[in-house]
C-alpha cells in the first residue's frame, strides 16, 4: 500500500594540512557548511573521537612540535 524510501546522506569533512616558513604547521578543518577552523591537531571520520583523544594526550605532553615531530606524531 505505501512505499517507503530512505535516503542516505554523505557528509564530507576537509583537513588541510600544511607548512608555512612564518607561522610553522597549520592544520585546518572544514565541514559542509563551509565552517573552518584552525587547530593543534583534529581528527575526521568513523573513529574521530578515539583519534581526538590521542592527539589530545600527545598535545598535552608537548605542546610544541618541530614540522619533523608532527609528521612522526601520526
Amino acid at each position: 500500500m505505501y512505499e517507503y524510501t530512505s535516503v542516505a546522506i554523505v557528509v564530507t569533512a576537509i583537513i588541510m594540512i600544511g607548512v608555512d616558513d612564518e607561522f610553522g604547521p597549520q592544520v585546518y578543518k572544514a565541514d559542509p557548511a563551509g565552517y573552518y577552523c584552525g587547530y593543534k591537531a583534529t581528527a575526521a571520520g568513523v573513529k574521530n573521537i578515539e583519534a581526538s583523544n590521542y592527539l589530545e594526550k600527545r598535545i598535552k605532553k608537548k605542546p610544541d612540535y618541530t614540522p619533523d615531530e608532527t609528521v612522526e606524531v601520526l
